[in-house]
């Protein structure tokens, strides 16, 4: 083998693994977990919270995801909450926030928190595959309250997997 083409391989070899290593880097941002929010506690900084939930709000979400939203009360019911977006879609009429105007999504900045909207206060979502956690801070900008909703982050259905789907519906719907 000559050297320029084992100096060839190298330099392809060197590039491969630099942009691998950058995909991995840009695609590989800590999750939201249960353990996160258990590490926060009334009265800590902003700068204190955002440490702990790695980094400021944020919504690394891939596709529409359900999670549970607390209502007055302290009932909570599940809403439909879209990637890359503060909007929450209510899955029942009902659970909607008094006032929400058919046909529009409501802030879940808004929501998380609804006995203390009254209070003011700065409300922060962080979302991910993993868990979903909204904070309430004072008007002094110290934590007052938390919120945590697991996340049921299935994939929505593919159309080869919809198509894949029809011969065993069919079959089911003739009693085969």
């Amino acid at each position: 083998m000559s050297r320029r083409i084992l100096i060839r391989m190298v330099a392809a070899a060197t590039i491969v693994m630099t942009v691998t290593a950058l995909l991995v880097a840009i695609h590989s941002r800590p999750t939201i977990g249960r353990g996160d929010f258990d590490q926060l506690r009334a009265g800590m900084s902003r700068a204190e919270v955002e440490t702990i939930l790695h980094g400021p709000p944020r919504n690394d979400l891939a596709h529409p995801v359900l999670v549970w939203m607390p209502r007055a009360g302290g009932r909570a019911v599940s809403a439909r909450f879209g990637p890359a977006s503060p909007a929450v879609e209510f899955l029942v009429k009902e659970d909607r926030p008094r006032g929400l105007p058919p046909g529009r999504m409501a802030s879940a900045a808004d929501d998380f928190f609804p006995d203390a909207r009254l209070q003011g206060g700065r409300q922060d979502v962080w979302a991910s595959p993993t868990g979903l956690v909204a904070v309430l801070y004072d008007g002094e900008g110290r934590l007052a309250d938390r919120y945590f909703s697991t996340v049921d982050a299935r994939p929505p259905p593919t159309v080869l997997g919809w198509l894949a789907s029809r011969p065993a519906a069919i079959r089911r719907s003739m009693g085969l």
